[in-house]
């Protein structure tokens, strides 16, 4: 198809382009797409979801899943660092803080505010 034989006339036809290959590629699956690809040696890799990364046998050979408790009292599903440090291997702690929950440590601990300025803090609506 000429509209689409150069990048420049690609990018021109740009909706065109994206609408016939959302057709062609919604023809087959994502297993089937990349054997083709392969056979071509076009490079090509599929965009999992977090059930299919978690899924794959060398993520769970990595032990890239990790469980860790949140704030809310449920356990919690986390990608886990890719870094293995035989002498100093990483450590979790929990899950990501929930909104504010650690608000009056970081003014407090961290910028040094007294008990009073975080409850004027609070007042105003800035907290």
């Amino acid at each position: 198809d000429p509209r689409f034989a150069r990048n420049a006339d690609r990018l021109a036809n740009r909706d065109a382009l994206e609408a016939g290959l959302s057709e062609a590629l919604r023809a087959r699956g994502a297993a089937e797409w990349l054997a083709l690809f392969a056979e071509r040696q076009v490079p090509a890799a599929p965009v999992n979801g977090i059930a299919e990364v978690f899924a794959d046998p060398q993520v769970a050979h990595r032990g890239m899943k990790v469980t860790l408790p949140h704030a809310c009292g449920v356990r919690a599903e986390h990608s886990g660092s890719p870094l293995r440090f035989s002498r100093t291997p990483v450590r979790y702690g929990a899950s990501a803080p929930t909104l504010g929950q650690h608000t009056e440590e970081v003014l407090s601990e961290v910028l040094g505010l007294s008990a009073g300025e975080i409850a004027e803090l609070r007042a105003a609506g800035a907290v």
